[in-house]
């Protein structure tokens, strides 16, 4: 008799295989905007949810006199509360500049850190 083998396939939002998630995205409100449904349904069935933001989001603004450094401190506040509302347990935030991101074995480095760190869950 042939035991079926399990899918390794991610099957939807319900698979209970998946109790780490890992975010990875450049910008703060990234993760709102494209996923921030799917975060709070993982959050509220029990799973942990890590956020890793690439820039420092210190540009994008129509406020002339405002400074980079503060603005970038406001959104990481902002991202902060955010992430608390959706369910996320850690934000870890690598403050490189908007609009400066470079593909670097460097930059890679720090995404493989963090992933260590997270230990998402790999179906």
């Amino acid at each position: 008799m042939r035991v079926p083998r399990r899918s390794r396939l991610f099957s939807g939002i319900d698979d209970r295989r998946i109790t780490q998630a890992l975010c990875i995205v450049a910008h703060s409100d990234d993760i709102e905007y494209f996923c921030g449904g799917t975060v709070l349904l993982f959050s509220r069935r029990g799973v942990r949810v890590d956020f890793v933001l690439a820039t420092s989001g210190d540009k994008g603004t129509a406020d002339p006199t405002l400074e980079g450094a503060k603005l970038a401190a406001r959104r990481e506040r902002e991202q902060t509360a955010a992430a608390h509302v959706l369910g996320a347990q850690l934000v870890a935030f690598l403050r490189h500049r908007d609009a400066e991101l470079i593909d670097t074995l460097e930059f890679r480095g720090e995404l493989v850190r963090e992933i260590r760190q997270s230990r998402p869950t790999y179906c």
